[in-house]
C-alpha cells in the first residue's frame, strides 16, 4: 500500500522504520539486535563500551548509556554512520519489501521529544519543525 500523506510517526504497521525495531543489524562486525544498538556502539572505539552496549536488553538501554560516549567528532560523522547502519538494517529483504511497498513516499520520523536533527518535532513550540534525517536516509535506503 503505497500512501501519499507523509508518515504520522513509525508505529504500528510503521514501527519497523524504527531504530529501536528488533533487526539485526551488523556494523564493524559485530551483530547487534537493532540499529539503535549498533548506533550507539559506533560512538564510541572502545571493546569494553561497544560490548556493554550489546548487553543491554533494550534499545533504550543503549540509548541512554551511548549518550555518555560521544567523541568529540561525532556531530560530523553520525549522519554517516546511520546512513550505513540503516544500509545493514535493510540488508534483511522483508524489510526491504516493507520499505519499498508499505511506507508512504516522504518519510518523516514526528516526535514529541524535541528531535529536531533526525526528526521533526510536534510539540506546540516546535511544530513539526526540523531536519528529518534519518527520514532522509531512509528513503535514501529505499532509493527514492
Amino acid at each position: 500500500m503505497i500512501m501519499t500523506q507523509p508518515s504520522p510517526s513509525f508505529r504500528d504497521n510503521l514501527a519497523f522504520l524504527s531504530n529501536f525495531y528488533p533487526a539485526e543489524t551488523e556494523y564493524e562486525g559485530v551483530v547487534y539486535p537493532t540499529a539503535e544498538h549498533a548506533y550507539q556502539a559506533a560512538k564510541t572505539s572502545s571493546p569494553t563500551s561497544r560490548r556493554m552496549i550489546l548487553s543491554c536488553r533494550t534499545p533504550g538501554q543503549a540509548k541512554r548509556l551511548g549518550k555518555r560516549l560521544e567523541s568529540p567528532y561525532w556531530d560530523r560523522r553520525k549522519v554517516g554512520v546511520m546512513r550505513r547502519i540503516l544500509k545493514s538494517k535493510f540488508k534483511n529483504s522483508d524489510l526491504m519489501l516493507k520499505l519499498h511497498f508499505d511506507t508512504p513516499r516522504e518519510i518523516i520520523e514526528y516526535n514529541p521529544w524535541h528531535d529536531t536533527f533526525w526528526g521533526r518535532c510536534t510539540c506546540p513550540t516546535h511544530r513539526g519543525r526540523g531536519q528529518n534525517w534519518l527520514g532522509e536516509l531512509l528513503m535514501e535506503v529505499r532509493g527514492t
